[in-house]
């Protein structure tokens, strides 16, 4: 293969991961509905753990052969990476119990990926792209016009969104720069499978379990958040991270809060102002400017 074939096989990689990272933040704003009503019938800690275990159990049999190939390296990086993710799951479903905006939640926690590129330096000395250098105070205007209210009171669910990012951005940046040369479906199963440890053990210590009078609706928005917004979005998820830079991808990134808002407008009567529509706007512009070549 020439070179100029081998350019043109990365950019059409990178335009398909681009494109299903646009899916999976659509399936990640799914979930934040999904998630909202099974709490509403299940302790959230014990959630997020039975979640997971249910995810890692269904990916399992696609994992044999691929775990096959794992080393205790690979094995040390993924549970790293499952880690960093357990403490930003275990904040963000407090957060989402103590919440009463989703959509605000969700342009909080969405500064996730502001932190990603900055994380990336820090860590890494990664350079950060100069298109992502650009769209970052626009995206950051914009989810300023998302957050103003008529009034403003902080809350505690405003504070551990804060906190849930950091643990988000760090997790996104591990496996943009570790998970590459680990085999997508093996990364998969050991993350899902430190999270659900971690998260049930939280649940034990800290949650009172009683399963017998759980209505069947909130098993089927479980089934939901397992399936949909877990197990087929984190594998997709993996999948483009070790396929696209952790700049641009990023800020693709912050298309969730905008479907999180939109879906919570229509299942939950959240509404926007006009300084947030704006807001989203400016994000939507943001995206451009880092896609530009």
């Amino acid at each position: 293969m020439s070179a100029y074939q081998s350019v043109l096989k990365g950019d059409n990689e990178s335009t398909v991961a681009s494109l299903v990272l646009v899916l999976v933040t659509l399936l990640a704003a799914m979930g934040w509905i999904f998630s909202k009503e099974t709490i509403a019938g299940l302790p959230p800690l014990l959630f997020i753990g039975l979640r997971f275990l249910l995810s890692s159990a269904l990916i399992a049999p696609f994992c044999r052969n691929s775990l096959k190939r794992m080393n205790g390296r690979h094995l040390a990086l993924s549970i790293r990476i499952g880690l960093a993710q357990s403490v930003a799951l275990m904040v963000w479903i407090m957060a989402i119990s103590n919440s009463s905006s989703l959509g605000e939640g969700a342009f909080i926690a969405s500064t996730a990926m502001i932190l990603v590129p900055l994380l990336g330096r820090i860590l890494y000395s990664e350079r950060i792209p100069r298109p992502t250098l650009l769209a970052l105070p626009v995206t950051i205007a914009g989810l300023a016009l998302l957050s103003l209210r008529a009034s403003w009171q902080f809350e505690i669910s405003q504070a551990l969104y804060l906190i849930a990012a950091f643990g988000i951005a760090l997790q996104f940046v591990f496996t943009s720069r570790d998970g590459r040369s680990i085999p997508s479906n093996a990364l998969t199963f050991v993350q899902f499978s430190t999270v659900a440890v971690c998260c049930l053990l939280a649940s034990a210590a800290m949650e009172e379990w009683d399963l017998t009078n759980v209505p069947m609706n909130i098993w089927l928005w479980f089934l939901a958040s397992a399936v949909i917004a877990t197990a087929v979005r984190y594998f997709l998820l993996v999948w483009c991270q070790k396929r696209l830079d952790s700049g641009p991808a990023a800020v693709i990134m912050t298309l969730e809060p905008l479907w999180t808002a939109l879906m919570s407008a229509f299942w939950l009567s959240e509404s926007l102002t006009s300084l947030q529509t704006v807001g989203c706007g400016l994000i939507m512009a943001a995206l451009f400017i880092a896609r530009r070549r």
